[in-house]
């Protein structure tokens, strides 16, 4: 027919496609976790560390995982803060009612709570009633009198982020303020 028809030669195409993703494969059947851990923590962390998961997504359920290594190389971010890139296994999770919960997709966002320390059976108090330490003076509560407060210098163990281990200046049953510390005075009324 007088046309001519021009083939193309595959090198040409090959070379065009490389470097640019056609697919990406995700193998979503081993879950892991990975979590920034500041400086000040990381040495308390090691392997077989376990940790509570909270997944964004899946408010309603608690999830497991273990510490499997820590990176020996640090993160800087902004404002110089340093921190350590922890992967850790994905134990699966449970809903309120002890059903199975979702597996998560990978890349979701998820709070970590990693146990480093455990205290049971011990004299617990809000992290919130805990006066920082001043001066010469250590860390203290107030202790509440019928009406009134009292400041007791304390010695804290264990510390969570809701909770705080007593381990000398309170016993059992002792009430203490959690809220409007500022505002107190030794021997003064509650508000």
């Amino acid at each position: 027919d007088g046309r001519h028809h021009r083939q193309r030669d595959p090198r040409v195409a090959l070379h065009l496609l490389a470097g640019v993703a056609l697919a990406v494969v995700t193998d979503a059947s081993t879950l892991g976790v990975t979590a920034a851990v500041d400086e000040t923590d990381v040495l308390q962390v090691r392997p077989g560390t376990v940790a509570d998961v909270s997944i964004d997504a899946v408010p309603e359920a608690a999830y497991a995982a273990t510490v499997v290594a820590v990176d020996p190389q640090p993160a800087t971010g902004g404002a110089g803060a340093v921190t350590f890139s922890t992967r850790m296994s994905f134990d699966g999770g449970t809903l309120r009612g002890g059903a199975p919960a979702p597996a998560p997709l990978p890349g979701m966002s998820a709070v970590v709570s990693l146990r480093v320390r455990e205290a049971p059976g011990a004299l617990r108090v809000p992290a919130a009633a805990v006066l920082r330490a001043e001066g010469s003076r250590p860390e203290g509560v107030w202790v509440v009198s019928g009406t009134r407060v009292h400041r007791r210098d304390v010695s804290i163990g264990a510390r969570g982020e809701e909770d705080v281990e007593v381990v000398r200046g309170l016993a059992a049953g002792e009430r203490v303020a959690v809220s409007g510390l500022d505002r107190l005075t030794e021997g003064g009324r509650l508000p």
